[in-house]
Formats: C-alpha cells, sequence, structure tokens
C-alpha cells in the first residue's frame, strides 16, 4: 500500500501568497508559493479534475449533515440565458470565487416555491 501523503497550507505573513508543502513520511515531495491567480487556476483545476472522478460527489446531503463553512449572505448574480431558457444563479464564495449555477425552467420554479415557503415560515 502506497504511503499517504499529508498536505500543509500555510499563509504568508504578508497574506500575499499561501505555500503549499506535501509530504510523505516526513519527506518533502513537492513545495510550492501560490499567489491569488496561481491559486485560483489550482482551485479550478482541482475542481475540474474532481468533477471527473469515477467517486462522484454524493448528489444529496446525507440525513442529518451539516454545512459548517456557509458564506453568510455572499453577493450573488441573477441573470438569464434566454436562448436556453435557463436562469443564471452565481454566488461570490471568498475562496472558490465566483460559483456559477444555470437552472432550467423547473428547477428555478421549485427554487423560488422553496425559498417562498421559508420566507412564510412553512418549512425549511
Amino acid at each position: 500500500m502506497a504511503e499517504r501523503q499529508h498536505l500543509e497550507v500555510t499563509l504568508d505573513d504578508d497574506r500575499a501568497a499561501l505555500s503549499l508543502r506535501v509530504l510523505s513520511a516526513g519527506r518533502l515531495l513537492f513545495e510550492a508559493r501560490l499567489e491569488a491567480p496561481e491559486l485560483d487556476e489550482l482551485i479550478r483545476a482541482l475542481a475540474n479534475g474532481r468533477a471527473r472522478l469515477a467517486e462522484e460527489v454524493a448528489p444529496e446531503l446525507d440525513e442529518g449533515a451539516r454545512i459548517t463553512d456557509a458564506v453568510v449572505d455572499p453577493a450573488y448574480l441573477l441573470g438569464a440565458n434566454r436562448a436556453k431558457d435557463r436562469a443564471l444563479l452565481a454566488f461570490r464564495h471568498p475562496g472558490f470565487g465566483w460559483l456559477g449555477f444555470q437552472l432550467r425552467r423547473p428547477a428555478a420554479e421549485a427554487l423560488v416555491r422553496r425559498l417562498d415557503g421559508w420566507l412564510r415560515g412553512e418549512g425549511s
């Protein structure tokens, strides 16, 4: 069985960059210092790679699961892709950047109903 790697992430004192270190059995395998643009590129590449893995992200949250790192009151953008009859909904995450989602009409309508029910105190 291969040794498990350990990832260390440290923020520079001036907060201008992150340092990444990959260790295996206490030995340094890789080290890099990344500023925001390089880090954004790495995050996108990792997310795209993760999306292609055979083991998919769970399609639904497990019962009782808690999201502990949710962004409170993020900036958002609502637009439309009228050519495809889709709503565009994007949220700004401080670590991942702008995350965009295209919703077909039934999904957009369901979201509006759920939010309306929540505003009226009718459930989750």
